[in-house]
């Protein structure tokens, strides 16, 4: 009796350790990938996030002491294309050696719109260890989109950065360019905030040379059109079906 008592015990103590919350959890299948330019940072090292492991590519030039942190590696690129090139700039550089599941989220993800989503996706990939991308239903105007001019949302961001002009996209509109880049690609849905998680085989159902392709559209400007374009085809990138 003793010792069923004792097992029991045991085994109660293991679905603590164990259990999948947003109060604090590790899971080694996860990498968090951040693109940061001025937002406050002190969150990587608070919960759900301080049990994950953190890469913060740095497009800017504030500190990020809390970054410091054993599960926080800090890596410096140029002030280029916003988080589509940082994201894109992780896959090629580690097109090799990704992480089961990649979480892909802006430095700014606590502001209002991108919060709830992003503890959304977390959850959901903690649980499932799929990919899972956010969207809503495509507009019906979208192959006409186009953009000339746009600022940061994050009011951080702004104090930094106030450039409201883009960089035009070689082609325009968006489905001019999604014929010279995805003509065989669907776009039933469109994913907004920057906030995804896709697993290393759905990114890998693209070559390097795709990504390397699309990374050429936003890798010499701070503010490139085409960021825009890529935003709203990610979940045709890694959805290639619809």
């Amino acid at each position: 009796m003793r010792n069923l008592v004792i097992l029991i015990l045991v085994f109660i103590i293991f679905l603590i350790i164990n259990s999948k919350t947003t109060s604090g959890f590790t899971n080694e299948n996860i990498q968090v990938v951040v693109s940061v330019y001025n937002e406050d940072m002190d969150w990587v090292a608070e919960e759900p996030f301080s049990g994950l492991d953190i890469i913060c590519y740095h497009k800017g030039d504030k500190e990020i002491p809390s970054c410091n942190a054993p599960n926080c590696k800090i890596e410096k690129i140029p002030n280029v294309g916003r988080c589509d090139h940082t994201y894109l700039y992780h896959i090629i550089e580690k097109y090799d050696n990704l992480a089961p599941v990649t979480l892909f989220i802006p430095g700014s993800w606590k502001d209002p719109r991108k919060h709830d989503r992003t503890l959304e996706v977390l959850n959901k990939v903690h649980k499932t260890g799929e990919t899972y991308i956010p969207s809503d239903p495509a507009p019906s105007d979208l192959y006409g989109f186009q953009i000339d001019y746009w600022e940061s949302t994050n009011d951080k961001n702004k104090e930094k950065n106030v450039t409201s002009n883009m960089l035009p996209s070689p082609q325009r509109p968006f489905g001019v360019w999604m014929q010279m880049n995805l003509p065989d690609r669907p776009i039933n849905k469109v994913q907004y905030s920057g906030v995804f998680a896709v697993s290393r085989e759905d990114i890998r159902k693209n070559s390097i040379d795709f990504y390397k392709n699309l990374i050429k559209y936003v890798d010499s400007d701070s503010n490139p059109e085409a960021g825009h374009y890529i935003e709203r085809a990610w979940y045709a990138i890694f959805h290639p079906n619809g």
